[in-house]
């Protein structure tokens, strides 16, 4: 027994023994698994719990922020309120609360695994009401939060700015579009808290992460943000569908670019199911016949040439044939104009004058001349959408062609951005500076480029580019005659107005057209007006309207005591 007895106690160890070592590789795997979880894994875990529930909001704005000349916001500047609504509890009275504040339904997009967009529904809203609020939490589970949304649903400059595809958050128009790169630099994801089940988890606030660098991803325009939206208003006031600009002569800089019916940039699907016009930028993208304001040209073509003695007397009986074609001075007296020089022709706009001269000019001299003014050929080189309008070949024009072509009808199509530059030249001395709307963008956002041509300078028009982008298209001694026949318009012709407190230089034009199967008249006025010493461009196209002089030169003369009263400086 005794031998037995010693035995079994040594197995009975043994087992102890090994049960105590086994417990030991247990406890310290256990440990090392730990240790690998809390130390070695920790960070990798926490970025997969956050990116499991990281989410991209329609309408959130991601992007790098375009501001205006002043550095004030034109996107990312305005607070909206995401409501995140529990599906199976929201019914028609949640509805109905919803759309009382304007509120939208949205979609949220888990960047990876089902996240908390799996049991709930998702609305916007630019407003916010304290009492509906409560109520969509008490009843409906809401949670809300309060964001920035990157436009407006009144957004200023909207045509110019563009829209994104929401999809994919990439520029579809504008500078969104011409700035991609830029804008897209900065971008960054709402970032919420859920558990297991996709219930969101109150108490830990949602925030944006992502590269937020103002200098790497913004863009910083020549606008001024108060100018452009009393532009916006004045269109507006007048139910004017048409587009403006207006420009500092000196630099070249765009103060003001609207273009209306203006849109809302949160729900571009409505405009693209609906159609119209409302998504068309006028200001590059509409094509009109100039009308009156091609005179302009002509004018230029014939004292350059120096073919035409510009005091010579011409008597307009209100017909003239040209090339086989009978046109009349239509917004004329009864029996036409009389006696008029060239000067006298331009104030009131006389056709026949302008046939005449045309077809002494030909053809040829007068398209060069459009040519060299910048008539069809693009303005600006970021905007893939910009169109470069029509201007006729000559071999493609006939010899009845010519009295249309005299007075910018027929087969030339501009665009407003086209007649803005021809008439920055012009009232430049023949030379001015590149029109531009972009100031910097990215490393560079914070420069301050467009310097001023030089526009008293050399004045031989040998084509000879400055850095401002400034080329001399005329000689100064023909820019000169050009500039008083255009302030003979405004004191003595078609352009005259009471209302008017500055000094002012410009020319009407009105054009028929049909447009949805109706005979209308678009409507011209183009030219500049001097506030203390500073010289502004102004160019403004009116559809569907009467004449230049009733209804583009209202506006110009509203944006000009715009000017005038606010004492606009240029930095």
């Amino acid at each position: 027994m005794g031998r037995k007895g010693n035995n079994l106690r040594q197995r009975q160890n043994g087992r102890l023994e090994l049960t105590a070592a086994v417990t030991t590789i247990v406890f310290a795997a256990l440990a090392c698994r730990l240790f690998y979880l809390q130390i070695l894994s920790h960070d990798d875990l926490q970025a997969a719990a956050v990116s499991q529930y990281q989410v991209a909001v329609e309408g959130l704005d991601t992007r790098g922020q375009i501001f205006d000349r002043n550095m004030e916001p034109l996107t990312g500047g305005t607070e909206q309120y995401i409501y995140f609504l529990e599906t199976d509890r929201l019914d028609g009275d949640g509805e109905a609360l919803l759309a009382s504040i304007s509120a939208r339904y949205i979609s949220v997009i888990p960047e990876s695994g089902a996240g908390p967009g799996s049991r709930y529904t998702v609305y916007r809203s630019q407003s916010f009401d304290p009492a509906v609020n409560q109520r969509l939490k008490e009843e409906y589970g809401a949670y809300v939060l309060c964001t920035s949304a990157r436009y407006s649903d009144s957004q200023t400059a909207c045509h110019l700015l563009g829209y994104l595809n929401e999809s994919e958050k990439k520029g579809v128009s504008g500078l969104e579009k011409a700035c991609e790169q830029t804008l897209a630099a900065e971008s960054r994801n709402l970032v919420l808290w859920a558990d297991s089940a996709g219930g969101l988890l109150s108490g830990i606030s949602p925030k944006l992460v992502g590269e937020e660098s103002l200098r790497e991803g913004s863009v910083i325009t020549t606008l001024d943000g108060g100018l452009q939206r009393a532009c916006e208003d004045i269109l507006a006031s007048r139910n004017v569908s048409g587009a403006v600009l207006v420009s500092e002569l000196k630099t070249g800089e765009i103060l003001a670019w609207a273009s209306s019916p203006a849109f809302n940039p949160n729900t571009v699907e409505a405009y693209l199911t609906a159609g119209g016009d409302c998504l068309v930028d006028k200001c590059i993208q509409g094509v009109y016949a100039p009308g009156s304001v091609f005179k302009v040209v002509v004018a230029a073509a014939a004292l350059e040439s120096g073919m035409v003695d510009p005091e010579a007397v011409y008597d307009c009986d209100g017909e003239e044939t040209v090339g086989g074609i009978t046109l009349g001075c239509a917004m004329g007296p009864a029996g036409g104009h009389g006696p008029v020089d060239m000067k006298e022709a331009m104030a009131k706009s006389c056709n026949c004058y302008f046939a005449v001269l045309g077809e002494q000019l030909g053809k040829e001299r007068i398209l060069d001349m459009a040519r060299r003014l910048g008539l069809g050929s693009l303005v600006f080189s970021q905007f893939t959408e910009e169109t470069a309008g029509s201007l006729p070949a000559a071999e493609a024009l006939g010899e009845w062609d010519i009295s249309n072509l005299s007075i910018g009808q027929g087969q030339l199509q501009v665009t407003p951005a086209q007649v803005h530059r021809m008439m920055a030249n012009v009232c430049g001395g023949g030379r001015a500076a590149e029109l531009k709307v972009v100031k910097g963008q990215g490393d560079n956002a914070a420069s301050k480029d467009g310097g001023s041509p030089d526009a008293d300078g050399d004045p031989d028009a040998d084509g000879d580019q400055d850095a401002d982008g400034a080329k001399q298209i005329l000689p100064a001694s023909v820019a000169g005659i050009l500039e008083e026949m255009l302030a003979a318009v405004m004191e003595e012709g078609t352009g005259r107005s009471s209302l008017r407190s500055v000094p002012a230089w410009g020319k009407t034009g009105t054009t028929e057209t049909v447009r949805g199967g109706k005979a209308v008249s678009d409507c011209w006025f183009s030219g500049c007006c001097q506030v203390g010493e500073t010289r502004f461009v102004i160019t403004v196209l009116v559809e569907d309207g009467v004449s230049g002089s009733s209804s583009a030169l209202p506006i110009f003369d509203a944006m000009a005591d715009y000017l005038q009263v606010r004492q606009f400086q240029m930095e």
